[in-house]
């Protein structure tokens, strides 16, 4: 792992990239998608390699984003692919590595500032990413730095649909075929999940109003696919509202702006 993040550390996009796609490759075959071929005390091994690199892995791939992204945000094609490498890298390794790991890295702050960004691939890159975050359950981390990480993937999430709602082209961009309408399926996908199982993470009470004013929107927004992902949330919110649920994350509920 030491020479492969040396190696990626390279100028050239292309060295960034070809790295991160290493690293994704591992940490799916290792920890997602064992073979038959790989044999149990061979699997253990590999992820105690990943595990024991993780935090060297995490700041390649944040610096890897700093260094590509206004290249690739003014139209570089390599730097587009190897920031798009980095968040492919991101999501694999938010399946099981800690999230508080991910937050101290800087990378779900580095995911969360594409997720608004101007290209189109990257956007859809950075929201899979928060949409894994969000999806995981605590297990046996740090309640404290999980907290924290849910807050920051949340809040970037709220922050993005706030913004994309705001927009007076927002109605039909976000239809079938509108020129969001993937990005908003992404979008409404992770921010519904983060609303139905972290919605109290939010620390401030303003941020909690704005997810819920957020997914009513998109709840109210004709394209059927687009509002029923924000709308098969509300039983939850409602019920925790009410007191009959305790899915907001504790502290908070689902108060309706």
């Amino acid at each position: 792992a030491p020479r492969l993040l040396e190696l990626g550390a390279a100028p050239a996009p292309a060295a960034a990239e070809a790295a991160a796609s290493v690293l994704t490759a591992i940490a799916e075959e290792v920890v997602a998608f064992p073979g038959d071929d790989t044999g149990a005390a061979e699997r253990r091994d590999a992820l105690a390699a990943l595990a024991g690199s993780l935090p060297a892995v995490l700041s390649f791939l944040r610096a890897s984003l700093d260094a590509h992204a206004p290249a690739a945000l003014a139209g570089d094609a390599g730097a587009g692919s190897a920031c798009r490498a980095a968040l492919a890298a991101a999501l694999a390794l938010a399946e099981w590595a800690p999230l508080g790991a991910l937050a101290t890295a800087g990378v779900l702050s580095a995911a969360g500032a594409l997720l608004t960004c101007a290209d189109a691939d990257l956007r859809l890159c950075a929201a899979d990413v928060l949409r894994g975050v969000v999806g995981r359950k605590q297990a046996q981390e740090d309640p404290g730095e999980y907290g924290a990480a849910m807050a920051a993937a949340g809040g970037a999430l709220v922050g993005a649909a706030s913004a994309l709602l705001a927009s007076p082209t927002a109605a039909a961009a976000l239809d079938y075929d509108g020129d969001l309408d993937e990005y908003g399926l992404r979008l409404a996908d992770a921010l519904a999940s983060f609303g139905g199982a972290h919605l109290g993470k939010l620390p401030a009470e303003e941020a909690r109003r704005a997810c819920v004013g957020a997914l009513l929107a998109l709840s109210r927004h004709p394209y059927l696919p687009l509002a029923g992902r924000a709308v098969a949330v509300w039983p939850h919110l409602l019920a925790s509202a009410g007191g009959g649920g305790g899915g907001g994350g504790g502290g908070g509920g689902a108060s309706t702006p």
